[in-house]
């Protein structure tokens, strides 16, 4: 009895086990299918982000070449230093936002944020791109204060001066960086008669390319410098509005003041000046320039590519003195962006 009750009772023992080793085995290869599908999922969560990083950063790189190429009708040369102006631009039927700062008067710095999307809804990705552009300059022979190809003549108290000093008012900011050049560059510095030159400045020869240099300068400016014809009639300077730059043109140019000027200025011809004329930034006089019977006042730079014996005249009034913010103020109006001498980049996903 015995004997067969303990046969009777052994199978059912077995099966007992088996069934929860069934159970387990069907858990795992459910958790292990679920695995795989979370890993599938997951590997095509990981390709639809990667196809939409792919397309912000394109959208972003097209946005960057596009603000650099419309910089010159932008006028972004007018925005102030350390001030950020935003544009919108769309690059395959997409907006991206670019932002603008100029850190110095001819460099900045261009952002590009864009956001691309994939097939699903949430699947979005952002790019943002940082770089740094630096402006290239017309290249004008500014070697000092005042650089000129001819004779420098001043009387009475005119003064000059190439020592580049902190201005409160100054565009880059009190604090900005300063760096003097020689007060003048010419063929001689002589008294203008039969007045005699209270301080006359320490001078150096002009290269001999001074005048061909400058003349190539000119041909580098860029569309945005107006050219107004003008003639040997006595008037104003038109007004400017902020940092701008003209070119004025004719065999002999006058201008009387009062009158003023901020940014670049250019006379192309024989020039006589008259009454008071204040110019902020750099004034280039292609031919002689006389001022004697004006009281100039030049913040910047002066220019001068005449070799004939006018050369450039100061009244008893004159002063030009040197700063290298308001020149490249001026030079920003005509230069062009530039990805000398490298590029900076920073790449923020998220």
């Amino acid at each position: 009895m015995m004997t067969r009750r303990h046969g009777v009772h052994c199978p059912r023992r077995r099966r007992g086990f088996v069934l929860p080793l069934v159970i387990v085995a069907l858990a795992a290869s459910s958790l292990l299918a679920l695995a795989l599908i979370h890993e599938a999922l997951l590997g095509a969560r990981g390709a639809r982000a990667s196809l939409g990083a792919d397309d912000a950063e394109y959208r972003a790189e097209a946005a960057l070449g596009t603000a650099l190429a419309r910089w010159p009708q932008d006028s972004l040369w007018e925005t102030g230093v350390g001030t950020r102006r935003l544009l919108s631009v769309t690059t395959a039927g997409q907006p991206v936002v670019v932002e603008w700062q100029r850190l110095h008067p001819l460099t900045l710095i261009l952002r590009a944020r864009s956001h691309g999307q994939a097939a699903r809804r949430l699947d979005v990705t952002s790019r943002e791109l940082l770089r740094a552009v630096w402006l290239e300059p017309p290249p004008f022979p500014i070697m000092a204060a005042i650089s000129t190809a001819g004779t420098l003549h001043g009387s009475g108290g005119a003064v000059v001066s190439g020592l580049d000093q902190q201005q409160p008012n100054s565009p880059c900011g009190a604090d900005r960086d300063t760096a003097s050049v020689p007060d003048v560059v010419a063929a001689g510095v002589a008294a203008a008669a039969p007045q005699a030159w209270t301080a006359p400045p320490p001078w150096r020869p002009p290269p001999a390319d001074l005048r061909l240099r400058t003349h190539g300068a000119m041909q580098a400016l860029g569309p945005q410098i107006p050219v107004r014809h003008w003639n040997a009639t006595p008037r104003p300077l038109p007004a400017s509005h902020g940092w701008a730059g003209v070119i004025l043109r004719a065999p002999s140019i006058a201008v009387t003041g009062p009158s003023s000027w901020q940014g670049l200025l250019v006379l192309d011809g024989n020039t006589t000046v008259t009454g008071a004329l204040h110019v902020t930034g750099l004034l280039v006089v292609l031919g002689n320039l006389d001022a004697a019977a004006a009281q100039l006042t030049v913040q910047g730079a002066v220019v001068a590519t005449d070799t004939s014996t006018g050369g450039v005249t100061l009244g008893t009034t004159g002063t030009v003195r040197y700063d290298r913010c308001a020149v490249q103020m001026a030079l920003a109006i005509g230069a062009r962006p530039s990805l000398a001498p490298f590029s900076l980049w920073h790449r923020m996903s998220r």
